[in-house]
């Protein structure tokens, strides 16, 4: 199955200070401000979301960052059908994205480690040019690493490889 990130969503409780640094500071490029909750940094929808969390759920800038449910990743399948059918078929919860949330077709879903999980219907069509910069992984956690990696394989459609150490310096 071919498949990408989609986007990454992070919570901010200054949207302009965090689009500043990501936008400015590290040179994603200019935030979008599509409504007074999130700024977006992307092209077509792929990219950066920074989401201010309601404000019951708002801390201070010293504290740990809120909740969950603001912080995501949403992988674009070639196709959702599919991810749905075997999503049905192992018994597993989802539930629809809410309609203009995305361009396509998405839906909502916990991995076997409770990490929240967008799934988002590839467009199909072609970019028409490269970005100028893309996420190069995300890392989950997971408590029950085998059956994380069977979900991912076997009901998304990923492909397990073989994780390499970095290697810093010369």
């Amino acid at each position: 199955m071919t498949w990408s990130i989609h986007h990454v969503s992070l919570i901010a409780h200054d949207l302009d200070a965090a689009a500043h640094f990501f936008g400015t500071l590290i040179g994603l490029g200019v935030a979008e401000a599509p409504d007074g909750q999130s700024r977006f940094i992307g092209d077509a929808g792929h990219g950066l979301r920074l989401h201010r969390p309601a404000a019951a759920l708002a801390r201070s800038g010293a504290t740990l960052l809120g909740p969950v449910g603001a912080r995501y990743v949403a992988l674009e399948v070639a196709s959702l059908t599919e991810v749905v059918a075997k999503l049905d078929q192992a018994g597993l919860a989802y539930a629809p994205a809410l309609p203009g949330e995305f361009a396509q077709p998405a839906i909502y879903t916990l991995d076997p480690a409770l990490n929240l999980l967008v799934l988002v219907q590839a467009d199909g069509a072609a970019p028409s040019a490269p970005p100028a910069w893309h996420i190069h992984h995300v890392n989950l956690q997971a408590q029950h690493l085998r059956e994380t990696v069977a979900f991912y394989t076997g009901v998304i459609g990923l492909k397990e490889g073989r994780w390499r150490a970095p290697c810093f310096g010369g």
